[in-house]
């Protein structure tokens, strides 16, 4: 009995080692396979989180890019549909046109053939390209820009001391901007009732409806006014519109006392080579009206029996040492801001209160 439990036991024993050891293995490379398991799935994780973003990111680009395809399909949508009426405005207008007739050379009232139809579309077509230039050529010359004008006074004792007057003012002064033609005064040119009214008393009201009328004959373009000043030296100033089709500037202020003198500016061209001046400095003169006789500021105001024409005073109170002072000075700056640069010269300009093209 014995010698037959032996065999077993001996089996037994000898196998329980054997299966520890294969059970080790077995564990162990378990755990390997666990552990590399784990860490496959941690990178396909990553991937996944990686391709993730990827996935985002070219789904924002793609709805940019599909964004920019729509607006570009509605545009060339539009192009067409545009051409498309354009095309029908044609054919409406060929459909209602009659057959243009045409006395040939017996004298027999014929249609044009088709040549003579293509000729005459294409001169039509001509002129009205020719007509939609002119168009924005007017519009062009038509856009206003600005400038501001300050000008500075220094008529006083000191600068011009004959007869100087103790209670003298210069009254609110009066612009425009116009035409060679236009304007508010000339010198060589006559006095408006308006410019009297400026000269003698300082009142505009005359003078800008002279000024508004000719602004309906497109003659001026902008009316502006300045203070007086009732002290010197002193200064004023505003701001005007010009635009190339009127591009000068003038304006005027009466001299208080005085027969019929005042101070001013006229026919000044801000445009130059067809660009405008950036900066322009003026003498200001003082200038006899031409309708009131008298050669102090206290003269009678007696009427001129023969009206002459306005002249800068050449002649005392204004005449010293044989030269003639100016009472001040105006300078226009462009405002940069309402011209794009390549319209507009960066030089400075000194001219005279009397432009050369008046």
């Amino acid at each position: 009995m014995l010698k037959k439990i032996t065999p077993i036991i001996l089996i037994v024993f000898m196998t329980v080692p054997l299966f520890g050891f294969i059970h080790g293995d077995i564990n162990q490379d378990l755990f390997t396979d666990m552990r590399v398991y784990a860490e496959e799935e941690k990178s396909n994780e990553d991937k996944n989180d990686s391709n993730q973003n990827l996935k985002l990111e070219t789904k924002e680009e793609q709805e940019k890019r599909e964004e920019r395809e729509k607006i570009k399909q509605e545009e060339e949508k539009k192009r067409i549909e545009k051409e498309r009426e354009e095309r029908a405005k044609k054919e409406k207008k060929k459909k209602k046109e009659k057959p243009r007739m045409k006395l040939n050379e017996n004298g027999e009232l014929v249609e044009e053939t088709e040549e003579e139809k293509l000729q005459r579309e294409q001169k039509e077509e001509e002129a009205e390209i020719k007509k939609e230039k002119k168009k924005k050529e007017k519009q062009f010359n038509t856009t206003n820009v600005e400038y501001t004008v300050e000008i500075q006074l220094d008529w006083t004792k000191d600068t011009h001391p004959k007869d100087y007057p103790n209670n003298g003012y210069i009254t609110k002064f009066l612009g425009v901007t116009h035409t060679r033609k236009g304007g508010l005064w000339k010198v060589g040119g006559a006095t408006s009732d308006g410019m009297l009214d400026i000269v003698k008393e300082g009142k505009l009201k005359e003078a800008k409806k002279e000024m508004k009328k000719q602004v309906e004959k497109e003659r001026v373009n902008d009316i502006f006014e300045m203070d007086s000043m009732k002290s010197f030296p002193n200064s004023t100033g505003t701001k005007f519109k010009i635009s190339r089709d009127r591009p000068f500037v003038s304006f005027a202020a009466g001299i208080i006392p005085s027969p019929d003198w005042f101070v001013g500016v006229t026919n000044i061209k801000l445009l130059e080579k067809d660009l405008w001046v950036k900066e322009k400095e003026v003498l200001i003169y003082a200038y006899d009206a031409g309708t009131h006789e008298g050669t102090t500021y206290t003269s009678n105001t007696k009427k001129a029996k023969t009206l002459s024409k306005i002249m800068r005073i050449e002649m005392e109170p204004f005449l010293i040492d044989r030269k003639v002072v100016p009472v001040g000075k105006a300078i226009f700056r462009l405002v940069e801001e309402s011209v794009p640069s390549e319209q507009y010269n960066t030089s400075y300009d000194q001219g005279s209160s009397e432009n050369v093209d008046n």
